[in-house]
């Protein structure tokens, strides 16, 4: 069972001064515009529209688990359905195939993200972060000695010999880190560079008395050789560490942005594979030669995860991690990194200020009637959502998207006198109707305001803890702005937000009456729900992990709606999400159609007693941000 988040404790003056200031400013403000651009995300660059300028590409890998979604990709066609024609070669290292991503011999590097950040630091070369690969997890990268090895504890390395892919890479980042932690000075270790398929016989032949092996030629080395774990580098400051992804220059970018465009939309399916299915990474590797893995091996093998979008949270953890251990020699601006990608791309109909414009129009005209149709269920939702936070007495608490408080209200309560809870929308009919809703439950320490999710109005560390109930899958930009939230949280702090998890399937074709009555270019509400990183909670989980969440933690609950005839749905609906996010946009004559339709496969549904019933599901989601 998941462990519940602990109480949290009454914030600093300061933070609670933070907030009153921030909400000072709140007061001033009579319109909120929707931010006009999101980072790096997979989303965002995948609506380029034209043929692809360079059909013919040349991706160096490092033979590795991470590296399973581009494998993925290339054997299921999902590169040849793109234009593309990818050819896959192995390199030891990132690190060696940065020369050819400069003298264009390779297009694009996936690596380790340590080689490219120490490269670019170097001034060696410019480089986009054009998506991620992997990210660790336990026993996805290890430190392991030969089979009867007098070396059984981290101490005893002092004096011995190391196999890492790549000197000043992350396997010397991460193995120092371990050896830091046990008192033992990274001078008193040698680091030498061998190929992870070649680990297993160096280490079969004493050449070397450790080797930091990352999968699948880590259980290729314990099954085939012997190889003794000797720790895990997933731990401490490195734990679900960003591990590689897949960079170019930025000349290439600039020259080519219709083929960064389809390799990442072509990749992104490999990945969501990766993520999702076992099976299908285990047939992905098998094959592989330069891997060198039987099927004994693939069936062991730990996965870490596989992250579908770039964060600049993720790769400033491996930027602090290295100028910790003194491995860059300047400061890299990773924002910029990912960022940079932004002019080059073309938001396609999942992105851009306009939905959450029309989200937040759409919600401003429903406020009236918002979960006020005999079959709410925000109240239900977010009384799990407080109860999964956590919030102790005294906390400062941020709702955003707050509508008229389903989740305010309970957090304010739990909260107590001593806490502070505000909440914040873009649409500010529903404001009023929060603001007399606390009035009568008796909260005076409840404040709302108009705010925008995309960049709520308040300074870094504010508040104990930030909810969002059944908001992220509406945002812009949710691959960013959701991680982003935690800028927001003191040290320790709370993240927790609900989100649509599955719908009835019985459901499915009566939503899809009004999905594919949407006009071109508008996306249907299931095409919302299920945009990154929503197909999955392992996907959600991940994309927390990544940004440097901790304790994440994933409830599901299961919800029951009952209607008394296809109208009461359709009356709940349109003071809803469905409606103000998108079917309100459907031409009249169109929606009538889809109103039909959708009736009549309701009236199908009924059961014997007349009612029509609607199971869903929906999950809760939390997380702790780092403490420095």
């Amino acid at each position: 069972m998941p462990i519940p988040a602990a109480p949290l404790h009454a914030p600093a003056p300061s933070a609670r001064h933070r907030v009153h200031r921030a909400l000072a400013a709140l007061t001033l403000i009579t319109a909120v515009v929707a931010a006009a651009a999101c980072g790096s995300s997979r989303a965002s660059i995948s609506g380029a529209s034209g043929a692809v300028e360079k059909p013919d590409l040349t991706v160096a890998v490092v033979p590795a688990i991470s590296a399973a979604g581009l494998y993925i990709a290339q054997q299921r066609g999902y590169f040849a359905a793109a234009g593309l024609r990818v050819k896959i070669v192995p390199v030891a290292s990132g690190v060696d195939a940065i020369p050819n991503l400069v003298n264009g011999s390779v297009d694009i590097d996936e690596g380790q993200w340590a080689a490219d950040l120490s490269a670019e630091a170097s001034g060696a070369v410019k480089l986009y972060a054009l998506a991620a690969a992997s990210a660790g997890g336990p026993g996805v990268q290890e430190v392991v000695v030969p089979a009867q090895s007098p070396v059984t504890t981290v101490a005893q390395l002092r004096g011995k010999t190391i196999a890492v892919n790549a000197l000043n890479g992350l396997a010397v980042l991460l193995t120092d880190n371990v050896l830091a932690s046990h008192g033992v000075p990274v001078s008193d270790v040698r680091y030498v560079p061998v190929p992870f398929p070649a680990m297993g016989s160096a280490l079969a032949a004493h050449r070397v008395d450790a080797a930091f092996i990352a999968e699948p030629s880590l259980s290729a080395a314990v099954v085939g050789v012997g190889a003794v774990p000797l720790f895990d580098v997933n731990q401490g400051a490195a734990q679900n560490f960003p591990i590689s992804g897949y960079v170019v220059t930025r000349a290439w970018m600039a020259r080519y942005p219709r083929t960064a465009a389809a390799f990442v939309a072509a990749l992104e399916r490999g990945q969501q594979l990766a993520g999702t299915d076992r099976a299908a990474v285990e047939q992905a590797l098998i094959p592989v030669t330069a891997l060198h893995i039987s099927k004994n091996v693939a069936a062991v093998m730990a996965l870490g995860t596989f992250p579908l979008s770039v964060s600049p949270v993720a790769l400033q953890r491996v930027a602090d991690l290295m100028q910790s251990d003194g491995l860059l020699a300047k400061p890299v601006n990773t924002a910029a990194l990912v960022k940079e990608l932004n002019p080059m791309s073309n938001r396609d109909q999942h992105t851009g200020p306009e939905v959450a414009q029309r989200v937040a129009e759409g919600f401003a005209a429903a406020a009236d009637g918002y979960d006020a149709t005999g079959t709410e269920f925000f109240r239900v939702m977010g009384e799990h959502l407080v109860a999964q936070a956590g919030i102790g007495p005294g906390a400062v608490v941020l709702d955003i998207g707050c509508g008229k408080g389903a989740v305010t209200l309970p957090a304010a309560r739990a909260a107590g006198p001593g806490g502070q809870v505000t909440g914040i929308d873009l649409a500010v009919p529903m404001l009023d109707h929060a603001r007399r809703a606390a009035e009568q439950a008796g909260l005076p320490m409840v404040t709302f305001g108009p705010g925008d999710a995309a960049d709520p109005p308040f300074p870094a560390a504010s508040f104990d803890v930030v909810l969002a109930g059944n908001l992220a899958q509406f945002l812009t930009c949710p691959m960013t702005e959701v991680p982003g939230w935690g800028s927001l949280l003191t040290a320790g702090g709370t993240l927790a937000f609900s989100w649509n998890l599955a719908e009835d399937p019985h459901w499915v074709p009566v939503l899809a009456a009004f999905d594919t009555a949407m006009p071109s270019g508008m996306t249907g509400f299931a095409g919302l729900l299920r945009r990154r990183p929503f197909a999955s909670v392992e996907q959600v989980q991940g994309l927390l992990a990544t940004s440097g969440y901790r304790a994440i933690t994933t409830r599901i609950h299961t919800l029951t709606l009952t209607y008394s005839s296809p109208q009461q749905w359709w009356t709940a609906a349109q003071s809803q999400g469905p409606w103000a996010a998108c079917w309100r946009h459907i031409p009249p004559g169109r929606l009538d159609a889809a109103q039909r339709d959708a009736f009549a496969l309701l009236d199908e549904r009924r059961e014997p007693d007349g009612m029509i019933p609607r199971t869903m599901l929906f999950a809760c989601t939390s997380g702790r941000k780092d403490t420095p």
